[in-house]
Protein backbone atom coordinates (compact mmCIF):
# COMPACT_ATOMS: atom_id res chain seq x y z
CA UNK A 1 0.00 0.00 0.00
CA UNK A 2 1.30 3.38 -0.96
CA UNK A 3 0.01 6.54 0.64
CA UNK A 4 0.14 9.61 -1.59
CA UNK A 5 0.75 12.82 0.37
CA UNK A 6 0.42 16.23 -1.26
CA UNK A 7 0.93 19.70 0.14
CA UNK A 8 -1.18 22.42 -1.44
CA UNK A 9 0.12 26.02 -1.31
CA UNK A 10 3.19 24.91 0.67
CA UNK A 11 5.94 22.30 0.57
CA UNK A 12 5.64 19.39 3.02
CA UNK A 13 8.93 18.37 4.60
CA UNK A 14 10.09 14.77 4.25
CA UNK A 15 9.99 14.08 8.00
CA UNK A 16 6.40 15.37 8.18
CA UNK A 17 5.44 13.13 5.25
CA UNK A 18 7.04 10.10 6.89
CA UNK A 19 5.27 10.78 10.22
CA UNK A 20 1.93 11.13 8.41
CA UNK A 21 2.45 7.92 6.43
CA UNK A 22 3.52 6.05 9.57
CA UNK A 23 0.49 7.18 11.58
CA UNK A 24 -2.04 6.43 8.83
CA UNK A 25 -0.48 3.02 8.17
CA UNK A 26 -0.87 2.16 11.84
CA UNK A 27 -4.49 3.33 11.82
CA UNK A 28 -5.26 1.22 8.74
CA UNK A 29 -3.80 -2.01 10.17
CA UNK A 30 -7.08 -2.54 12.06
CA UNK A 31 -8.87 -3.47 8.85
CA UNK A 32 -7.98 -6.91 7.48
CA UNK A 33 -8.73 -6.09 3.84
CA UNK A 34 -6.15 -4.54 1.58
CA UNK A 35 -6.16 -0.85 0.75
CA UNK A 36 -6.26 -0.12 -2.97
CA UNK A 37 -5.39 3.57 -2.69
CA UNK A 38 -4.76 6.18 -0.03
CA UNK A 39 -4.49 9.87 -0.78
CA UNK A 40 -3.85 12.70 1.68
CA UNK A 41 -4.01 16.37 0.75
CA UNK A 42 -2.95 19.06 3.20
CA UNK A 43 -3.69 22.64 2.20
CA UNK A 44 -2.51 25.85 3.80
CA UNK A 45 -5.16 28.54 3.59
CA UNK A 46 -5.28 31.75 5.63
CA UNK A 47 -2.71 30.49 8.16
CA UNK A 48 -4.72 27.34 8.81
CA UNK A 49 -4.02 23.79 7.67
CA UNK A 50 -6.79 21.62 6.28
CA UNK A 51 -6.12 17.93 5.83
CA UNK A 52 -8.26 15.55 3.79
CA UNK A 53 -7.65 11.80 3.62
CA UNK A 54 -9.42 9.47 1.18
CA UNK A 55 -8.87 5.73 1.65
CA UNK A 56 -10.25 3.16 -0.83
CA UNK A 57 -10.45 -0.51 0.19
CA UNK A 58 -10.59 -3.61 -1.97
CA UNK A 59 -14.06 -4.26 -0.51
CA UNK A 60 -15.27 -1.21 -2.50
CA UNK A 61 -15.61 0.87 0.66
CA UNK A 62 -14.23 4.39 0.98
CA UNK A 63 -13.29 6.31 4.11
CA UNK A 64 -12.97 10.09 4.05
CA UNK A 65 -11.70 12.23 6.91
CA UNK A 66 -11.14 15.97 7.20
CA UNK A 67 -9.37 17.99 9.89
CA UNK A 68 -8.65 21.71 10.21
CA UNK A 69 -6.34 23.51 12.65
CA UNK A 70 -3.57 26.13 12.81
CA UNK A 71 -1.08 23.46 13.92
CA UNK A 72 -0.02 20.88 11.32
CA UNK A 73 0.75 18.19 13.94
CA UNK A 74 -2.77 18.53 15.37
CA UNK A 75 -4.24 18.08 11.88
CA UNK A 76 -2.18 14.91 11.39
CA UNK A 77 -3.25 13.51 14.78
CA UNK A 78 -6.93 14.30 14.11
CA UNK A 79 -6.75 12.59 10.70
CA UNK A 80 -5.18 9.53 12.32
CA UNK A 81 -7.90 9.37 14.99
CA UNK A 82 -10.72 9.79 12.48
CA UNK A 83 -9.32 7.19 10.06
CA UNK A 84 -8.77 4.70 12.91
CA UNK A 85 -12.31 5.23 14.21
CA UNK A 86 -13.92 4.88 10.79
CA UNK A 87 -11.77 1.82 9.99
CA UNK A 88 -12.90 0.10 13.21
CA UNK A 89 -16.55 0.88 12.40
CA UNK A 90 -16.14 -0.50 8.88
CA UNK A 91 -14.47 -3.65 10.21
CA UNK A 92 -17.29 -4.20 12.72
CA UNK A 93 -19.91 -3.59 10.05
CA UNK A 94 -18.35 -6.08 7.64
CA UNK A 95 -17.66 -8.73 10.31
CA UNK A 96 -21.22 -8.47 11.68
CA UNK A 97 -22.66 -8.67 8.18
CA UNK A 98 -20.77 -11.85 7.38
CA UNK A 99 -21.51 -13.68 10.63
CA UNK A 100 -23.38 -16.90 10.22
CA UNK A 101 -25.91 -17.81 12.82
CA UNK A 102 -26.04 -21.51 13.55
CA UNK A 103 -29.25 -22.84 14.90
CA UNK A 104 -29.40 -26.19 16.60
CA UNK A 105 -32.27 -28.41 15.49
CA UNK A 106 -34.84 -29.07 18.17
CA UNK A 107 -35.57 -32.66 19.07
Amino acid sequence: MEISVTGIHFELEDDTKSILIQKLSAALKVFPGPVTSAKVNIALDAYEYEGTAIINFKTHNTITATARNKNLRVVIDELEDKIASQTRKLKDKISNHHKKTHQTPEE
